[in-house]
């Protein structure tokens, strides 16, 4: 039987682009939305939206070597008729990346839109 981890990115998974600096992989990532509370200095709450990839561990090859996500790489997503850009940062004082795993087979990466245009 295959695992959960398997059927998700079987099932609910689409093609990105993961780029850092000139270097890019094609690779199947699952999105999903999440968000941050943060209370400023005059007391208010803040609610910082950011998007969430989970990716396989093994797939985040970069000029042919196994990495892991930093501050700045960028994920670019196609949707419908739209290209979304979002870059990996960190949010609410959380690390950029995490396994969502015991195995280490799968990255929960947290990024934020920069740019929205057509798909050429």
């Amino acid at each position: 039987t295959l695992s959960k981890s398997c059927m998700r990115h079987e099932q609910m998974a689409s093609d990105v682009v993961y780029s850092r600096g000139l270097l890019t992989v094609d690779l199947r990532a699952t999105a999903g939305q999440g968000f941050d509370e943060k209370v400023d200095d005059a007391g208010l709450v803040q609610r910082i939206e950011h998007r969430e990839y989970l990716i396989r561990t093994a797939d985040l090859i970069l000029g042919g070597v196994l990495t892991t996500p930093q501050l700045g790489d960028k994920v670019r997503e196609d949707i419908g008729a739209l290209r979304y850009t979002h870059e990996v940062l960190t949010t609410g004082g959380n690390t950029v990346w995490k396994y969502t795993d015991g195995g280490k087979t799968t990255i929960r990466v947290r990024t934020k839109q920069i740019k929205v245009e057509a798909v050429p």
